[in-house]
């Protein structure tokens, strides 16, 4: 969800609040800073502040959402002088109304939708061969675009009894890039093999539901 407050060139803003979007059961979250630009509009010069928002609702069915809205005082300026006196103003944007598709009957697993999921793996050190008692380092990252973070899956792993793990505590961060939003889940483990020769560590499958083709996927 994009917002932009136009204000002429000539106008000077004394105070103002962009006052965000709201919906009815979901997140509204503010993605990165405000784009400060100037724009020009049938032969007329503004100046633009640009504000995005990641909106998540969380209940199928139709809904709304109600628009963002600016708050403020401004004064133009005026023949002679250099600005006239100050006016207070509120405007908003238009209210939408949303359809929200319910989660698939045939989906499986714990229901996570995005248009983008990544699962990296690194182990440290990183070779073939380790030394009895040598701690391996496992990290797992999970990446997800548009959802919070809060509504990230855990990830479950079931470890071989060849092995002590040692767990370091989950980091869940999130940020903005190229105007979208991402969440992302660190797991770090500390492993020791407890026997010798060959380890299989086990495999991990995050399910997802793609939101551009419409179909389960597995990261």
């Amino acid at each position: 969800y994009t917002t932009t407050l136009y204000f002429a060139q000539n106008t000077k803003m004394q105070s103002g609040n962009l006052i965000e979007p709201t919906v009815v059961d979901g997140v509204v979250k503010q993605i990165g800073k405000d784009e400060n630009a100037s724009q020009v509009v049938d032969g007329r010069r503004f100046e633009t502040i640009t504000r995005q928002y990641s909106i998540t609702i969380n209940t199928a069915g139709k809904t709304t959402i109600s628009p963002s809205q600016f708050e403020g005082q401004v004064s133009t300026a005026k023949r002679g002088y250099r600005f006239g006196p100050i006016t207070p103003v509120i405007i908003q944007a238009d209210t939408l109304d949303v359809n929200i598709q319910a989660q698939p009957k045939d989906y499986k697993g714990e229901w996570l939708v995005s248009d983008f999921v990544q699962l990296n793996e690194e182990l440290q050190p990183s070779q073939e061969n380790y030394q009895q008692g040598e701690p391996i380092t496992r990290t797992i990252t999970l990446t997800v675009a548009n959802v919070d973070k809060s509504a990230l899956p855990d990830l479950a792993i079931s470890w071989p009894q060849t092995v002590k793990i040692y767990p370091d505590k989950p980091q869940l961060t999130d940020f903005a890039q190229q105007g979208h939003y991402f969440s992302q889940q660190v797991l770090s483990f500390a492993i020791i093999p407890n026997q010798l020769g060959e380890l299989t560590l086990p495999e991990i499958s995050v399910p997802w539901f793609n939101s551009k083709t419409q179909q389960q996927e597995w990261a």
